[in-house]
């Protein structure tokens, strides 16, 4: 079965966005692409941090015992 990633909404947005200033910037392809390599990146680990924290903090307002991993 050939299934194709599913996106999100802000992922689908930042692509846009993201498409319209290199464009509009003229940027040669090569270089969008490593710049667009580092923005997801830097987003992905953003969001796994943030998400970590969101998990400790309604654990810790809601009296959950998290389990260690």
């Amino acid at each position: 079965m050939n299934e194709k990633p599913k996106f999100t909404p802000w992922h689908i947005k930042i692509t846009e966005r993201f498409d319209q200033l290199i464009e509009r910037l003229a940027i040669p392809d090569d270089i969008a692409q490593e710049v667009k390599a580092f923005l997801f990146e830097v987003a992905k680990e953003q969001y796994k941090s943030g998400n970590r924290s969101g998990i400790r903090w309604f654990a810790e307002k809601h009296g959950i015992q998290r389990q260690a991993a």
